[in-house]
């Protein structure tokens, strides 16, 4: 069976290998750009040949299905987990480090117990929303049901979380994990991740990173199946077809026929292909509700290189401040990355403006940073970084299947994650099961 999937991001790189396991099938992959990866890729620095990726992509233990593609891959190797989850949080008056042990859960709370910005009460507080959130995930899917309106701040709120454990904790997971503000973020989503991963095992708290740049991790693809798989880079497909037989891809000014197609670009991408294939009308309402409504939200990256180390540790997060991580990047020679999630705000400014608020920010929270020993810099807004998730959107995310032989894949569905590359792994496997499961008989 011979099926096309357009897009060789994560999500489409996921459907191709979990569709390749059956010797049954061999897929075609159209990517539009020059190497697999989609929004997650590398690029010069200009400075001294080094590579850097498009901001840095914070990535945790429960990462099951995105590890999982790695490992098939063989590129697992070059990412590195913390042994133990643990996060400085840093605002201009305060530090906190957030970190968890072998004993789980139980060694999170006692990290939280030391946060001296909360009173006894409002500690306890939070030890019972804890317990109430460990009792709900035996029930995860009609509890999911309660909250399903509830924004976080919401969600927080009703639940007697004081301020400065929102501000201190659950603003910056929200902000690394849903790209988004409390304000906005879905309760539904947020649940998601804690049960998932800061309250299921230590192994899915800690937080890891890749040593390699990200292009490489999926390099291993183009040679790991020669007889079944072919790659098509600097193609872009905007019409598909069906018909009585089969399923066509325009491509090369000639319609390519195959049995089925998965469709794995971003969202913003497949509505133009509906809409140019005529296949609009196949959409079901919740679907056309999610097309016609949904945005994109941005996140803002700037590496610099210093003279000099100046910064301890490898990572932090900061608190109440336009900036909300610093990364050391391990791999290249004094050189860090800011990161400011949910940036819309930054993209009518002069790129130059912007580098110089985020440094200014820097400045404040760690007065060992003097902006005067940088040796170079790069900033990358990235306007589409992910979707914009609000509870009304969370539940009009689309289901993989549009139609027998055509379906979606990529982190805008409804995988009942953040838009994540988790999610978008998640979301390629799940097409891929769905679609095999449509052809079994």
């Amino acid at each position: 069976m011979k099926v096309a999937i357009i897009g060789g991001g994560i999500a489409g790189i996921s459907a191709a290998m979990n569709l390749l396991k059956n010797d049954d099938y061999s897929v075609d992959i159209y990517e539009a750009k020059n190497n697999l990866g989609g929004r997650v890729f590398s690029m010069p620095s200009g400075h001294n040949n080094q590579i850097i990726d498009n901001g840095k992509h914070i990535m945790v233990g429960a990462y099951h299905n995105f590890f999982e593609l790695l490992k098939e891959l063989g590129t697992y190797q070059f990412i590195r987990c913390q042994d133990n989850l643990e996060v400085l949080l840093q605002s201009q008056e305060y530090s906190f480090t957030l970190q968890s042990g072998k004993y789980g859960d139980l060694a999170l709370v006692q990290s939280l117990w030391k946060f001296q910005k909360a009173s006894t009460s409002e500690k306890i507080k939070l030890v019972k929303f804890f317990v109430k959130l460990k009792i709900k995930a035996k029930n995860l899917d009609k509890y999911l049901t309660e909250i399903k309106d509830l924004t976080v701040e919401e969600y927080l709120n009703k639940n007697k979380i004081s301020t400065e454990f929102i501000k201190y904790i659950f603003e910056p997971i929200v902000l690394a994990t849903i790209n988004t503000t409390i304000q906005k973020a879905p309760a539904e989503l947020f649940v998601q991740v804690m049960t998932k991963a800061f309250f299921s095992s230590p192994e899915n708290q800690k937080l890891c990173f890749s040593q390699v740049p990200l292009v490489d991790l999926f390099i291993p693809l183009a040679d790991k199946y020669p007889k079944r798989l072919k790659i098509f880079t600097n193609s872009l497909i905007t019409k598909i077809r069906i018909t009585d037989k089969n399923f066509g891809v325009f491509y090369n000014q000639q319609w390519l026929n195959y049995d089925a197609i998965i469709l794995a670009t971003q969202h913003n991408f497949i509505k133009k292909i509906l809409a140019t294939s005529y296949l609009h009308d196949l959409l079901n309402v919740k679907s056309l509700h999610f097309f016609r409504e949904v945005r994109t939200n941005s996140i803002l990256s700037i590496y610099f290189w210093t003279k000099q180390k100046f910064m301890e540790g490898d990572f932090r997060g900061f608190v109440g401040s336009t900036i909300h991580w610093i990364f050391k990047e391990k791999r290249l020679k004094n050189c860090y990355a800011l990161t400011v999630s949910s940036a819309d705000d930054f993209t009518v400014f002069p790129r130059d403006f912007v580098y110089n608020l985020a440094l200014a920010s820097l400045e404040k929270i760690i007065p060992e940073f003097d902006r005067s020993k940088v040796e170079h810099h790069v900033v990358y807004l990235d306007k589409f970084a992910t979707i914009g998730i609000n509870p009304q959107i969370e539940q009009f995310r689309p289901d993989n299947k549009l139609v027998k032989g055509i379906y979606f894949a990529g982190d805008w569905t409804n995988t009942n994650l953040p838009a994540t590359m988790e999610s978008a792994a998640t979301s390629g496997k799940m097409a891929a099961k769905i679609l095999q499961e449509d052809f079994a008989t």
